[in-house]
This record gives structure tokens, C-alpha cells and sequence, in this order.
């Protein structure tokens, strides 16, 4: 369905805001622009039309990407978390950052553990998850060694710590 690709569509946003490299946006994706087979694949921008909420959702995901200390300049660390979960860590000297992606289509609660997290450029130290993250809507969560975090169906979720 349209809605199940639009949250997919956002969460292949996520995943390209938080891993290393710039993110390349094809024109019209951002604004809802759906094509056909060639040579129908592109029209013309939707001008008055476009999906507002998914523009905000790709506005707000590539201003995190921009402004993220830990993003721009951090370490990066990358777990599969779950059969369709994929985790990502990026930590600076000033911010760490947390997206848990989930692209089944049934939620799920992602269980972190240091131990998960080996891949990626700078994987050789461990992470350690121990204390307190925000939410993007604001719920904080305590960690010790672990951090457990529900994920929507086709969605993410990202912590910053604090």
C-alpha cells in the first residue's frame, strides 16, 4: 500500500541520515512523487500537492544530519539487532546518537547489548549503552548495561543520550 511504502520511504531516510556519506534525495521522493514504468517514471514536481507530512519527516531527518555533532563528525557503529532490525550508533566527543530500524511489519522491542555492536569503522572498542536516553518524543529511558527500545512496524526510533 501507499502508506506501508511512505513509512518504508522514511525509514530508508533514516538509514541514509545516520550512516556515513551524504544523503542523496531523487527529486520528488521527498514530497510524496510516485512514477510509473519508463517513460512515465518522473512527471513534473506536485506543486500544491505535495505530502506535507513526509516533507517535514525528510525536512526534520536531513537537518539531523546536518546539525548531529555525532553524525558529522563521530564514530560509527552498526548491529543487526533483530531479523529486520538494524542498529546504528553514532558517537562524538560531545553527542551520542541511536536509531533502531525496524523494517518488518510488526513492531518489535530491540534488546542492545555492547556485545552487538562489532561492525563498522570503528567497532574495535566496545560501546558501553550505561545511562539515560530521550527519545524523538521526549520518553527518557534508563540503560545499564542493556537498553530495550519498542520499534514500530516499518519505523525507527532514535535516542539521544543524555
Amino acid at each position: 500500500t501507499l502508506a506501508r511504502a511512505s513509512k518504508r520511504l522514511v525509514l530508508g531516510y533514516a538509514l541514509m541520515a545516520f550512516l556515513p556519506g551524504v544523503p542523496c534525495i531523487y527529486y520528488g521522493d521527498e514530497a510524496g512523487m510516485t512514477g510509473m514504468s519508463d517513460p512515465l517514471n518522473r512527471g513534473t514536481f506536485p506543486w500544491g500537492r505535495e505530502d506535507k507530512a513526509l516533507t517535514e519527516q525528510v525536512r526534520a531527518l536531513m537537518h539531523l544530519h546536518r546539525k548531529s555533532d555525532a553524525i558529522r563528525n563521530g564514530s560509527v557503529r552498526i548491529a543487526a539487532v533483530g531479523r529486520q532490525t538494524l542498529g546504528v550508533i553514532r558517537s562524538s566527543e560531545t553527542e551520542t546518537l541511536i536509531l533502531l530500524a525496524n523494517a518488518s511489519d510488526a513492531p518489535v522491542r530491540a534488546g542492545l547489548s555492547p556485545a552487538l555492536f562489532r561492525e563498522g569503522p570503528d567497532a574495535a572498542e566496545p560501546f558501553l549503552l550505561s545511562g539515560t536516553y530521550e527519545t524523538e518524543s521526549g520518553e527518557r529511558i534508563a540503560a545499564r548495561s542493556t537498553l530495550t527500545v519498542s520499534v514500530p512496524a516499518n519505523g525507527f526510533r532514535i535516542l539521544k543520550k543524555q
